[in-house]
């Protein structure tokens, strides 16, 4: 399944990391080790971090991706599940399964909120 992690580390602790020499080596590595797709740097929450796309085949492999995040930069580390239906490439298998749902219950205006005190009143 594919989930995009999301991780989250102190400015001190990314500080500290980034001035360590052979900290994109690392990072390449780890990126290679875990395959991860897009990753990007980002500020989040006002603290550095950043996120990544990965497959997961179970909830094994959740610590392979947690633990060098978590050791290596202090990182919170957050577990966000894709659905597969989401990617572009996955996105056109949806198409008639989507054309059907809405064939089949159409399209309706949301409902629109009612305060109590008018509920079962008359317009």
């Amino acid at each position: 399944m594919w989930y995009v992690v999301k991780f989250v580390f102190s400015k001190e602790a990314g500080n500290a990391a980034i001035k360590h020499p052979m900290f994109m080596a690392k990072m390449a590595t780890l990126l290679k080790d875990i395959k991860a797709e897009l990753p990007y740097h980002a500020s989040v929450n006002g603290k550095g971090g950043g996120y990544m796309v990965v497959y997961i085949d179970g909830a094994s492999q959740i610590p392979t991706i947690a633990e060098p995040l978590s050791l290596w930069l202090g990182a919170t580390v957050e577990f966000l599940p894709v659905k597969p239906g989401m990617l572009p490439r996955e996105l056109a298998k949806d198409g008639p399964s989507i054309r059907a749902a809405i064939q089949r219950w159409g399209w309706q205006p949301p409902l629109a909120f009612v305060p109590p005190e008018q509920q079962g009143a008359t317009r």
